[in-house]
């Protein structure tokens, strides 16, 4: 225990908002219905939890190549439509709206929903808000509390974290649906960088991390948050746990948590898997984690402070 570890945090956040202005055409019709959808990401690609189906280039309007990511055959996504007369205000109920948690999924054929769905007759126009991925137990749009998982090791746990939302106000009948989503939540990337294998990870060893830890007095993440549709966002984060984070690549880690603020003393604890140790390292400053962004840590093994088991390390955020 007394060979020393030395991790030099760099920490930086980053807007990923790199609009996709492009649908993806082959997912922008549906069957047994009047309506047609036209669906993207707005959010830069490698923030979605999953790779997503990317099957051409195309050229933007400044002439730039933009590679699009897209939703895969077989993703849900659910709807909300309220219907008003134009120029009236449309009020979002907790049930009974025109269109209430529609299932709407992703085939070869197009975007298919769930039974029959058409626009009102007359001049009505529709508010329709729409979320991905479709829980049939989300029947009050006014109240979608939105809980990402507290183990996301496995990627379909992380996965299944990636709240997507978009609306679509007074639209008229007959014209094309066409969604923008972006990402509701924020992501935690912590990499780390040991080129001289001080860390010891033999054959057969792994090494896992979380964030937050219900250690006495330190500090827990938050990962709940109810949807805002006015502000296209999430409201107050809540559900106090710690979540243990989902390995992308060697020695790097990912979680999705709502946008909050990290207090200071909030730790990252990593664990090897063939020994009962840990390493314990917390932050030094208040972080904030923002929507649609990710906030990256990049933490390079040096031999001159503490080894798994040792005491705690401070780690330091270098503000944007």
């Amino acid at each position: 225990m007394k060979t020393k570890v030395k991790l030099y945090a760099l920490l930086s956040a980053v807007a990923l908002l790199a609009s996709c202005d492009h649908t993806d055409t082959d997912l922008n019709s549906s069957l047994n219905s009047d309506v047609r959808f036209e669906i993207s990401i707005e959010d830069a690609e490698w923030l979605d939890a999953r790779p997503r189906v990317v099957y051409k280039d195309t050229t933007n309007i400044a002439g730039d190549t933009v590679i699009l990511g897209k939703f895969q055959v077989g993703d849900e996504l659910g709807l909300f439509a309220v219907r008003h007369s134009p120029g009236s205000t449309g009020i979002l109920q907790p049930s009974n709206n025109y269109w209430h948690n529609v299932k709407l999924s992703a085939r070869s054929t197009g975007w298919v929903p769930d039974g029959n769905l058409f626009y009102p007759t007359g001049s009505d126009v529709l508010d329709i808000y729409a979320y991905y991925p479709y829980y049939a137990s989300f029947n009050n749009p006014t109240d979608i509390h939105f809980y990402v998982a507290q183990d996301q090791r496995a990627s379909a746990d992380y996965s299944k974290n990636d709240l997507l939302i978009s609306k679509k106000l007074n639209h008229p009948r007959g014209d094309t649906i066409k969604f923008s989503f972006s990402h509701a939540m924020a992501m935690v990337q912590v990499q780390l960088f040991d080129p001289n294998g001080i860390l010891n990870i033999s054959n057969g060893t792994t090494l896992s991390a979380r964030l937050g830890t219900n250690y006495p007095a330190s500090p827990l993440l938050k990962r709940a948050a109810t949807v805002n549709w006015a502000t296209m966002g999430l409201g107050a984060a809540d559900t106090q746990s710690d979540i243990k984070m989902f390995p992308v690549g060697h020695l790097t880690y990912r979680v999705l948590l709502p946008p909050q603020m990290l207090a200071t003393g909030t730790r990252l604890v990593l664990t090897k898997s063939d020994e009962t140790e840990e390493a314990a390292f917390a932050t030094t400053d208040t972080i904030t984690l923002r929507q649609s962004k990710f906030t990256k840590f990049e933490i390079t093994v040096s031999a001159d402070s503490p080894d798994f088991g040792g005491g705690l390390e401070g780690i330091d955020p270098i503000n944007p």
